[in-house]
């Protein structure tokens, strides 16, 4: 009895133990995911701030001011930086993220003036846009580049400068 005692508390463990691995893939898996998220781009409409929100708090604690390059997203990380593209002007702007919203599903993403403005869509109110998240400073997305060449422009300055 004692013997089959041992192995089922040796059996629970390993159950236990195979339980605690499968929640770690979970994780990692999961981690993977929202980092290949974040590095997608999103299509839809964008829409600005009413100017009857200047000087008020946002949902990370700064003052929304309609002059500085910022927006609200439903889900991305505060101080995450993102491109906006007008995609009937071409025109971009980078903002941050220092607010919660739009919270309404026809919009993506709620500009400030001063970004509205940069896109050239003040007038019409909103405009079809595409994200892209941009990655945070000193993180590369590329693989780095091999050293420069002996024979690169500023090389040749000095060797012509010494004749």
């Amino acid at each position: 009895m004692h013997k089959l005692a041992a192995a089922n508390v040796l059996c629970y463990s390993r159950k236990e133990i195979f339980m605690k691995f499968r929640l770690i893939i979970f994780a990692a898996t999961l981690l993977c995911c929202v980092r290949l998220f974040a590095q997608t781009t999103q299509e839809g409409i964008a829409s600005y701030y009413a100017d009857r929100f200047h000087g008020r708090r946002t949902s990370s604690g700064v003052i929304y001011h309609r002059d500085s390059l910022t927006c609200a997203h439903r889900t991305l990380p505060f101080g995450t930086k993102v491109r906006v593209k007008n995609l009937k002007t071409g025109k971009e702007v980078v903002v941050r993220v220092t607010d919660r919203g739009p919270f309404t599903k026809r919009f993506i993403i709620d500009l400030s003036r001063a970004a509205a403005e940069e896109l050239d869509f003040v007038r019409a109110g909103i405009c079809r846009v595409e994200l892209t998240v941009l990655p945070k400073e000193g993180e590369t997305t590329q693989p780095p580049t091999a050293q420069q060449p002996a024979d690169t422009p500023q090389r040749r300055d000095i060797a012509e400068n010494e004749l």
